[in-house]
């Protein structure tokens, strides 16, 4: 786990602001979709060729209908609940995303508690250590995606610095990931899951807070330390917590439980990147008066004094609510059970050997 979601994803995020960067100062921000296209078909290969094919569930999988009705509810639900995040503060339309929002969830859920072959078994949810980890893992990518989001804005438009080294400076909390993965892997292989998510959480608490305390006065001394800190944090905190998700579900179930992992942080990136859009967006529209922030406000906070103190002002409030994120991960990480508990689990499962 510490190998493979910590240490490999961490290089991927490494690489992706700084090439990100050189390519838009270069060619242009269009060419950026022409690298993750090859990329993208490149991984397609990959997997096609070199992942083993598990014969025996994917027959099994076959005899079961795929639940087209639980995934379009699912997926309207997830849509209408992002629109109203991002035009909420225009008022009546941003109220009736959230209404057909929660009408599309309610149905999803009362859909997979009757159906024979759910997308998603909702009974998982009745093991305390997955259901807390989802919670915190859930929180934890809304507020990571706050700062996958704010922080080229702040680098760029408040600290004035081109797009390769905002790219640059945003590698710290990656490099953290990728140092601390593995080894909060093998921490959490001797004393359980919950103290080093715990600890984790916490560290990225208090990075969330540091960071919104971030002026339009800032340099790479002030962000780098911090940036640091998030990946700490993140690292402490990634791994075992996927392992007390994964280790919990029964064997049978292992592929519903990845799957859902999966989910829950494409969900978190995309509520976090509203959300922010929407706080950030509600204190420039009150200096603006417009009815929607025009293609250009982000480029007039440079020389606009006004605009610029709006959007360090929607800035903190983004990073502090996603503090408050991290607050809500430590306490969901702390509900998930004891660790001595979970690390004798793990043990006996050790000693049973394959199946």
């Amino acid at each position: 786990m510490g190998l493979s979601g910590g240490l490999v994803s961490a290089l991927g995020f490494t690489l992706g602001p700084v090439i990100g960067g050189l390519i838009t100062y270069t060619l242009g921000w269009r060419f950026i979709f022409f690298v993750s296209a090859t990329l993208s078909f490149i991984g397609f290969m990959a997997a096609y060729f070199i992942l083993i094919d598990d014969k025996e569930s994917r027959q099994r999988t076959e005899k079961e209908p795929f639940d087209f009705v639980g995934a379009i509810a699912f997926a309207i639900g997830l849509s209408f609940l992002l629109f109203g995040i991002t035009t909420g503060r225009t008022g009546a339309l941003g109220y009736w995303g959230f209404l057909l929002a929660g009408l599309f969830v309610s149905f999803f859920i009362w859909w997979e508690t009757r159906t024979a072959y759910p997308i998603l078994d909702l009974r998982l949810f009745r093991i305390v250590p997955f259901a807390a980890g989802n919670v915190a893992r859930l929180a934890t990518f809304v507020a990571l995606s706050t700062n996958e989001l704010m922080m080229p804005f702040l680098l760029q438009f408040a600290l004035r610095m081109d797009p390769l080294e905002a790219g640059s400076l945003m590698t710290p909390t990656a490099i953290a990931l990728a140092v601390l993965s593995p080894l909060s892997g093998w921490i959490s292989d001797r004393l359980g899951t919950t103290l080093p998510a715990c600890v984790g959480a916490a560290v990225m608490t208090v990075a969330f807070f540091t960071l919104s305390t971030l002026g339009s006065d800032a340099g790479p001394i002030d962000v780098i330390p911090r940036l640091a800190l998030l990946g700490i944090g993140l690292g402490l905190f990634q791994t075992p917590n996927n392992n007390s998700l994964i280790s919990s579900v029964p064997p049978n179930r292992l592929g519903v439980a990845s799957s859902f992992i999966s989910i829950v942080r494409s969900v978190g990136r995309s509520v976090g990147t509203a959300m922010a859009t929407a706080i950030v967006s509600t204190r420039l529209l009150a200096v603006t008066n417009e009815s929607a922030p025009q293609d250009s406000t982000a480029l007039k906070m440079v020389d606009d004094p006004a605009l610029l103190k709006a959007f360090m002002q929607g800035y903190r409030y983004a990073y502090t609510a996603a503090a408050c994120l991290g607050v809500v991960a430590l306490i969901a990480s702390l509900m998930r059970g004891s660790p001595k508990v979970l690390a004798v689990n793990d043990r006996r499962q050790k000693t049973k050997g394959p199946q």
